[in-house]
């Protein structure tokens, strides 16, 4: 595994040559050390703003605070309207559903609950955070970002900075 991408030093396991050595380097474990052991690259995934955050976020909030039976009422109505926008673009839902394990680590179904209740929900343009990291004394290495609708959720994109 790459050094600079190591868990924190408090999920380390004591004894080995890089847990040994990042005890000595600053305690941010968002900041990942690099060869040197100096903690310099901040690697993100973030939800990526869409033109439909607002109403996620109104959509998530109420998801969070309803009964099981509305959640699951509202799973269904997820489920269906994102099948039948598979299929409006030649895909079909069941074979989503049956890659969805492979590619997500979790079943289908999980995943959509895990997308509505997941409040606070917070999203940010690349523009903004390289901005707000730029000041913050850190340089963009690489970014991964996708353009999504963002009608049945708005992705992560990826980044990776390094503290200058």
């Amino acid at each position: 595994m790459d050094e600079q991408f190591l868990p924190a030093p408090e999920n380390r396991v004591r004894g080995t040559r890089a847990a040994d050595r990042d005890h000595r380097v600053a305690r941010d474990p968002l900041v990942a050390p690099d060869r040197s052991g100096a903690r310099r690259s901040l690697a993100l995934a973030l939800y990526g703003r869409t033109r439909y955050c607002g109403a996620w976020t109104r959509i998530k909030r109420w998801y969070a605070s309803a009964g099981r039976e509305q959640q699951e009422r509202a799973q269904r109505i997820y489920i269906r309207s994102f099948g039948a926008y598979l299929l409006l673009r030649g895909k079909r839902l069941s074979r989503h559903i049956e890659q969805y394990r492979r590619k997500r680590g979790m079943e289908f179904r999980h995943g959509v609950h895990d997308w509505l209740g997941g409040y606070p929900y917070e999203s940010i343009r690349p523009g903004e955070l390289h901005a707000l990291l730029e000041r913050s004394g850190f340089a963009r290495v690489k970014q991964i970002v996708k353009r999504r609708s963002g009608l049945f959720g708005s992705g992560c994109d990826e980044y990776v900075y390094r503290k200058t």
